[in-house]
């Protein structure tokens, strides 16, 4: 199964017990079932919309740097973390993989406190070895691009 399906199914059986459930009060005489009133106030709806707007105007601000070519090392650590999410979305169903990802979170922080002097030390190996490789990366491949902003082009 899908989230899609899932969700559609739990939202099917839900409203199939409370419609059976509200007509089979008009024949035995019952109270019909509790239901809240559904409705969002103008002022939640407000707050919920500006705070909206002030994030996704942020987003769109950091997307339109990354896709404009003004921060290339942002780029290239967005190409590979949707790259990543890509390979491994292509592995598991969404279910399964917020699943996973739940059960990571709660024992990534346990595993982390026990073994906090090792980890430590195996991620400093690791941030000084990837700085190695991307300091000859940058100085082999990257140095050697001609880079222009926008403002170097003429707009015609």
């Amino acid at each position: 199964y899908t989230f899609l399906t899932i969700v559609a199914n739990v939202l099917l059986m839900l409203m199939v017990i409370l419609f059976l459930w509200s007509n089979a009060t008009m024949f035995l005489h019952g109270s019909p079932p509790p239901l809240p009133d559904l409705e969002l106030s103008e002022d939640m709806v407000t707050s919920i919309a500006s705070l909206l707007y002030v994030v996704i105007n942020k987003v769109l601000a950091v997307a339109h740097d990354i896709a404009s070519g003004k921060d290339f090392k942002l780029f290239l650590k967005v190409v590979a973390v949707l790259w990543g999410l890509s390979l491994v979305g292509g592995w598991f169903h969404f279910i399964t993989l917020v699943y996973l990802c739940t059960v990571i979170a709660h024992t990534i922080p346990a595993i982390y406190e026990r073994y906090e002097d090792q980890i430590g030390g195996y991620t400093k190996v690791a941030v000084e070895t990837t700085q190695k490789h991307y300091k000859k990366l940058d100085t082999v491949v990257f140095s050697k691009i001609p880079w222009t902003t926008m403002k170097d082009k003429k707009m015609l």
